[in-house]
């Protein structure tokens, strides 16, 4: 070890240091401890021997200055002292000494509790090893998240045309950097609109990656389908619903599915068929009437391989909305465990449904973040929907 001794007494600053060397240490001396400080600043010192009693810096004093010091490894401090009284040891301890010996000093007693530091240093040191390789982990892990999380971003829609007799709007905020909701709107043949929105068990890189891979699945453009069976898939939900469930059944170590919400908006007939695996009821707004709860839910998608969905189909009058949504929202908590609930939800989505759907979306999240204020969201909040403005 490279050893610092502090000892303003020469004889017994030689004594120690011939010891050291004896036991192949690397010493350097100083006879007080400003000497001390200033060869600390210019040496990488592991331990430090000192006497207590010294002129200018003394022993207590160097032993604060030692641990004020930034940006250092940690340095072990054994203060030589004449000292007995418990409360001159109890003082020393918490200026930051690790160790004492008697003076004068015995050879074995200084060796043993040399050895002793030794062995603490190599264990902070592997610590320190350890927590910087944590740290370089973290960094790099926080940078493939924070990547990840762009890439899931830029699946969801962007720019995507629309019929002027719809007003679609929709919201997504995740809980952590990567979410398991996601959401789309799908331009269809024939003056159709499919939208879709899905939520994936769990959170984090399992459901964040399995939202990414639906993602694709469900958008023609991105994976290339473009044929017969693809058209006739997102033309009818509860077929795409009963094809989806078929392709992802969950097994006893993954247990991993999720719902779906996906409707197909018929501009030219004027309608809107949807099905729903697992998923909260869709909110129907009509202009001029009381919001319904659309319940068609079959099981999540994943559950049982011989579930089939059916589409179920509703007429539409100018200013009706449909709201889809995840179960973040009703499911957000305040600090006293009680639920946003649904029916709140609902009452606000019924008294924003003459501002634009954009706005009244923005009313429900600041809604939602009002209720929760500082307690932490545990759930991705998602929302799509349209206004039928023929």
């Amino acid at each position: 070890m490279r050893v610092l001794i502090a000892d303003d007494e020469n004889i017994s600053r030689k004594l120690l240091k011939r010891s050291l060397e004896r036991w192949g240490h690397q010493v350097f001396e100083a006879r007080n401890g400003r000497e001390a400080l200033q060869l600390l600043q210019e040496e990488d010192i592991s331990l430090v021997v000192t006497d207590w009693m010294m002129p200018d810096v003394d022993g207590l004093q160097l032993v604060k200055e030692i641990r004020a010091l930034p940006n250092r490894d940690y340095i072990y401090i054994i203060l030589l002292t004449a000292k007995t009284m418990k409360e001159d040891l109890i003082e020393g301890m918490e200026a930051g000494a690790d160790d004492f010996i008697a003076k004068p000093f015995d050879r074995e007693e200084l060796r043993v509790r040399l050895r002793a530091g030794e062995r603490l240093l190599k264990l902070e040191r592997t610590l320190s090893e350890r927590n910087r390789e944590l740290e370089t982990m973290n960094r790099r892990m926080k940078r493939d998240l924070a990547a990840a999380a762009r890439i899931q971003q830029s699946l969801l829609p962007r720019n995507v045309p629309q019929p002027s007799q719809l007003e679609i709007a929709w919201k997504y905020r995740p809980c952590d950097e990567l979410a398991g909701d996601t959401l789309n709107i799908l331009p269809l043949p024939n003056n159709q609109v499919g939208l879709y929105l899905l939520d994936v068990s769990g959170h984090g890189v399992p459901a964040a990656l399995m939202a990414v891979a639906l993602s694709h699945l469900l958008t023609p453009s991105l994976n290339g389908q473009a044929g017969q069976l693809n058209r006739h898939l997102f033309s009818d939900p509860g077929k795409l619903a009963t094809h989806l469930n078929a392709s992802f059944q969950t097994d006893e170590e993954q247990e991993q599915f999720f719902t779906l919400v996906y409707g197909v908006v018929d501009v030219k007939k004027g309608s809107f068929a949807y099905a729903s695996a697992g998923h909260p009821d869709l909110i129907y707004l009509p202009r001029d009437g009381q919001p319904q709860r659309l319940g068609a839910s079959g099981l999540p998608i994943g559950f049982s391989p011989v579930e089939s969905y059916r589409t179920r189909e509703i007429a539409l009058n100018p200013g009706d909305r449909f709201i889809m949504y995840s179960d973040g929202i009703p499911e957000a908590r305040n600090a006293a465990g009680e639920q946003f609930g649904k029916e709140r939800f609902v009452e606000i989505l019924n008294q924003c449904k003459t501002e634009p759907l954009d706005r009244t979306f923005d009313a429900i999240i600041s809604a939602v973040q009002t209720w929760t204020a500082d307690y932490v969201i545990e759930d991705d909040m998602s929302l799509l929907g349209f206004e039928f403005r023929p």
